[in-house]
C-alpha cells in the first residue's frame, strides 16, 4: 500500500525506531515489538489504515511493493517474526502447499473442534435413528440442536467421517413414501394435507386428523418429505 505525505513520514519514523535493520544479519526470529492482531501477526496503523508489519518490513527490505495478489510468507512459521531473512513472496497456493508440507493444515476434527455442536456418541445415535425410521432432516435438526444442512452433511458422510461406522446412503436407494416400512401416510393423504393447508386449515388440527405430529404435517407441506409426489 502506497503512503503519501505525513503517513509516509510517520511510517519512516516508526521503522527507524525498530531495534533491527531492514537487512538483518541474524538467522534468529526478530519479534515485532508493538501491536499484534488476534491471529498473531504484528501490525501498525498509518493514516488510519492497519498495515501488517511483516509485509511492510519485506517491502522496505526489498525496496518494492508486494506484487498484486501475492503474499509475504514466513519461512520460520512464526507469525510475529519480521526478520527480512525469514520473509519470502508466494502465492496463496504456495502458502497452502507450505502448510500441508509442514503439517500445519490438519484441522481439528470432531469434539476437538471448538465450534463442534455434536459429539461422536450423538453421531452414532443420529445415524441409527435415521436408519430405523428415516425422520425428516428438520426433525433431526431440532432433536440434536443443529441445522438441517448439518444433518445432511453427517448422513452423507461429508462431516464426522472419522467416526467408525458406515454413513447413511441418501438418494435413489432410499425407500420413499408408502414403500417405506414406517410410513404413516399414503400418497392420497399427503395430497389431501397439502390441499387442506393451502385452504387455510391449521397444521395442529391436520396432525390430529391424520394421527401424525405437527412436524410431520409441516415437513409434508413444505415438501421436505414426500417430495416424489
Amino acid at each position: 500500500m502506497a503512503l503519501k505525505g505525513q503517513g509516509a513520514e510517520y511510517l519512516g519514523e516508526v521503522l527507524l525506531r525498530l531495534p533491527f535493520r531492514f537487512v538483518s544479519d541474524t538467522d534468529e526470529c526478530i519479534l515485532w515489538p508493538t501491536a499484534r492482531q488476534r491471529d498473531g501477526y504484528g501490525f501498525m496503523r498509518v493514516q488510519g489504515k492497519r498495515l501488517l508489519a511483516h509485509r511492510v518490513i519485506w517491502q522496505k527490505a526489498n525496496g518494492r511493493a508486494v506484487p498484486a495478489g501475492m503474499l509475504v510468507m514466513h519461512t520460520c512459521d512464526n507469525r510475529i517474526c519480521v526478520n527480512p531473512n525469514h520473509l519470502e513472496i508466494g502465492s496463496h497456493k504456495d502458502n497452502v502447499l507450505d502448510c500441508v508440507r509442514k503439517g500445519r493444515r490438519n484441522q481439528a476434527r470432531g469434539t476437538r473442534c471448538p465450534h463442534a455442536k455434536l459429539n461422536e456418541e450423538q453421531i452414532n445415535t443420529l445415524r441409527e435413528c435415521y436408519r430405523q425410521s428415516q425422520p425428516c432432516h428438520e426433525t433431526l435438526a431440532r432433536m440434536f440442536g443443529v441445522t438441517r444442512s448439518a444433518i445432511s452433511q453427517v448422513l452423507r458422510g461429508k462431516t464426522w467421517n472419522h467416526v467408525p461406522g458406515e454413513p447413511v446412503v441418501l438418494g435413489r436407494a432410499m425407500r420413499k413414501g408408502t414403500d417405506h416400512p414406517e410410513a404413516k401416510l399414503t400418497n392420497a393423504q399427503v395430497l389431501e394435507i397439502r390441499h387442506r393447508r393451502t385452504e387455510g386449515e391449521q397444521g395442529k388440527e391436520l396432525a390430529r386428523i391424520y394421527a401424525v405430529s405437527t412436524s410431520t404435517i409441516c415437513a409434508v407441506t413444505r415438501r421436505h418429505t414426500w417430495k416424489h409426489i
